[in-house]
């Protein structure tokens, strides 16, 4: 028979740092996709040159916030919680190797491959450190995807 241990003092620690570190980077996680959205509006309405999201008026940036904040928080009580849940882990998993893996390889590709491939000093070191980062990266994204749709 297993016996079930209960998270201690520490775990619920953890989790707190973790929830809090959630929460202070969703603003750096929903900027772009406000901008996104923003840059979308401006094409619509034929806007030459588009204005920058920044100097958009103080209406326009709080309805953005609003619609984004909204449909976050409407959202699982629509999905429902397990389909939420699959959701949310395939979406940060996502987002997580976008981060930690994809987005590193192609600052390495274009800062040290590329410009390296165009003076003809390419370095098979480097296209082997790129090509196995990308190789990591496809595979981290397949397991993920694999797990959340069981």
């Amino acid at each position: 028979m297993m016996r079930s241990i209960d998270p201690d003092i520490l775990t619920s620690i953890l989790q707190g740092g973790m929830a809090l570190l959630s929460y202070l980077s969703l603003p750096l996680m929903i900027m772009p996709c406000k901008s996104q959205v923003w840059s979308f509006f401006q094409h619509v309405q034929h806007v030459e040159g588009g204005r920058a999201l920044g100097s958009a008026s103080v209406m326009s940036q709080m309805t953005l916030n609003l619609v984004f904040t909204l449909s976050s928080a409407c959202l699982p009580g629509l999905l429902g919680f397990s389909t939420y849940g699959n959701l949310f882990v395939a979406l940060s998993s996502t987002c997580g190797v976008w981060t930690s893996i994809i987005l590193p390889a192609l600052v390495l590709l274009y800062c040290e491959v590329l410009p390296s491939f165009r003076s003809g000093t390419l370095r098979k070191r480097q296209v082997l450190l790129v090509s196995w980062i990308f190789l990591v990266a496809s595979f981290v994204s397949l397991m993920a995807s694999s797990k959340c749709w069981r």
